[in-house]
């Protein structure tokens, strides 16, 4: 062999591990979120779900349920209430703020579906509201460059699947 070539490495046994149950009910439900209960939703309900996304102080800090590449949370949550969607909240677009636990209206009652949601626009019209992430590049790029659409797409993924883990 020459000092250039590859050394494989030596081949090493499999590694048998204990057995684990599979538990079916930590398995989210297939359509879990393209189903829809019909009605209102509660504005309790709703404050209580969307909670999960809030910040909270631990050890002096600002923390979420989350991680987020650096702590940095680049990745805001959007939602479009339709009428009689959550009790006690007007139809429109809002801006959620974690460090707060508060709705900002960021737009009119004015959103059109089909253009804002394409072919999911139909869903739209059966379900109370809709949650959307919009990342914030800007706060990202100077740290993470090249990583950052991974990061936030991997955020914004945590926080998708701890609402979707947590629906009734």
């Amino acid at each position: 062999a020459t000092a250039d070539a590859p050394v494989a490495p030596p081949s090493l046994p499999d590694l048998q591990l204990p057995a684990v149950p599979y538990r079916a009910e930590a398995r989210v439900a297939e359509g879990a979120a393209t189903r829809w209960s019909p009605g209102t939703v509660t504005f309790e309900a709703f404050s209580a779900w969307i909670g999960l996304l809030m910040a909270g102080i631990g050890s002096g800090e600002t923390k979420y349920r989350y991680p987020s590449g650096g702590g940095l949370n680049p990745v805001r949550t959007y939602l479009v209430v339709r009428q009689g969607g959550v009790a006690g909240v007007p139809p429109g677009s809002y801006c959620y703020e974690p460090e707060r636990h508060t709705l900002h209206a960021v737009g009119g009652q004015g959103v059109d579906a089909a253009t804002a949601f394409g072919a999911d626009a139909a869903r739209l019209a059966e379900a109370a509201f809709a949650v959307v992430f919009i990342a914030e590049m800007q706060a990202i790029e100077p740290l993470y460059q090249q990583a950052s659409a991974t990061l936030v797409a991997l955020e914004a993924g945590y926080m998708g699947q701890l609402l979707l883990a947590a629906q009734d």
